[in-house]
């Protein structure tokens, strides 16, 4: 947690905004967390749904803004989610909102924008991040994987005997850089689709419980469900007496 000048100038951008710089006592800024805290709460269990995203976008923002050094992979996966749910109509089922609605929710165009708004937003951060990785050396070896099982750091689950099948090690970490980079033009057709998915959630269920960042596997999961077909939200309707 730096000084707000620090921070300034770290960030060195003149509108990033964050309701933490006005927070000038210990007090305030705890305040302000426990506000963001009891929103994603409440969004979480869909309790005046967009009012709680409004203030839980606000907060995160705040947050990532405020202690920039602090935020990773996960951060940016909550900020991927987050606008779409003030956008579209996330209390609509599974939440304590419907519970008080009588009329059963229909699609709208503004829950479409949303959904589209996280498949997009998923094709640019998984084809940037490939790109971002062929400018290591490591990666067009086919030994990045490696590298990430042999650190201690952060390793949750002991995978060195892969250095005695080097093979195994190139194919994986290839084929993660070949799906990352494709995944932009492959995940939309139906036929690559379902492949594209599973390959997910192989990648980031292996990235959570191997290297110790399961909420952020997690979160990505989450985000990838924006391509499951919408015949599943049909069939619970059909079946819905």
């Amino acid at each position: 947690w730096q000084s707000a000048g620090n921070v300034w100038r770290l960030n060195d951008q003149p509108w990033h905004w964050s309701w933490y710089f006005a927070a000038q006592t210990p007090t305030a800024t705890w305040l302000l967390a426990v506000l963001s805290f009891l929103a994603a709460i409440s969004l979480s269990v869909g309790f005046f749904t967009r009012t709680a995203a409004c203030i839980a976008f606000a907060g995160y923002v705040s947050a990532v803004n405020r202690a920039p050094l602090n935020t990773f992979g996960f951060d940016d996966a909550l900020g991927i989610m987050l606008l779409p749910m003030i956008i579209g109509n996330a209390g609509a089922r599974f939440s304590i909102d419907s519970l008080f609605k009588k009329v059963r929710p229909v699609p709208n165009i503004e829950t479409t924008i949303a959904m589209r708004l996280i498949q997009v937003h998923l094709c640019i951060l998984y084809f940037f991040s490939g790109c971002g990785k062929l400018l290591g050396a490591s990666w067009w070896e086919g030994t990045a994987l490696w590298g990430a099982v042999a650190n201690i750091q952060y390793r949750t689950i002991d995978l060195t005997f892969l250095a005695w099948h080097p093979l195994l090690v190139n194919a994986l970490t290839l084929g993660a850089l070949f799906w990352e980079i494709s995944y932009a033009a492959l995940i939309w057709p139906r036929l690559t689709r379902p492949l594209f998915l599973m390959t997910a959630v192989f990648v980031h269920l292996g990235i959570g419980l191997t290297m110790g960042m399961l909420e952020f596997g997690i979160a990505m999961l989450i985000a990838n469900m924006a391509f499951l077909p919408s015949q599943l939200n049909t069939l619970h309707n059909n079946t819905t007496p």
